[in-house]
């Protein structure tokens, strides 16, 4: 799943690359990386605090799909 808000940073790269253009490519990847420390960054911090809260059947269910499914 793309993150909505790195579609710019990936389009930059691309079109650092098809032109040839080394600013724009360094300027879409270090934009992009900072991007994905943030994501990283806050989907850590949301497990961490969700860690806390039980887990139950339906969860179990949810998250460990068999032959059946």
């Amino acid at each position: 799943m793309i993150i909505a808000m790195l579609l710019g940073p990936i389009s930059g790269v691309g079109l650092g690359l098809v032109n040839k253009n080394n600013n724009l490519l360094r300027e879409a990847v270090l934009t992009m990386a900072g991007g994905i420390a943030v994501v990283y960054g806050v989907a850590f911090i949301i497990g961490v605090i969700q860690y806390q809260f039980p887990l139950t059947d339906e969860i179990y269910a949810r998250t460990m799909p068999n032959l059946m499914d």
